[in-house]
């Protein structure tokens, strides 16, 4: 009963492109250290404004709060390709150097 159920929910249907992003990171917040796996976003590397494209290795999975809160306000910050060449700057401050660079999950620097 449950392999009819799941076929006629179409469990061998494609996975829509907008959640393509989402599936590639385990349904999880990217960002180092979050656990988050509700109120996801798919968020621009490089942003499409600053001519980022909307290629699968330009986007990444964040939570809401860190794709609004931490993100969009400059506290942290996103680059390189998605998903095993992630850098993430965190703890930004004008004119310092950030408190912890994370490069895929793996402590690169402790900024000063």
């Amino acid at each position: 009963m449950l392999d009819h159920a799941l076929e006629a929910w179409g469990r061998d249907r494609p996975l829509p492109k907008k959640y393509r992003v989402f599936s590639r990171d385990g349904w999880r917040c990217t960002v180092p250290g979050c656990t988050a796996y509700r109120n996801l976003q798919d968020h621009h590397i490089q942003f499409r404004a600053a001519g980022g494209s909307n290629d699968l290795d330009n986007r990444t999975t964040l939570c809401v709060w860190h794709h609004l809160r931490a993100v969009r306000a400059g506290l942290i910050r996103c680059t390189s390709r998605a998903p095993g060449q992630l850098r993430f700057a965190l703890g930004l401050r004008e004119g310092r150097a950030p408190l912890e660079i994370y490069a895929s999950g793996d402590l690169v620097s402790g900024g000063q």
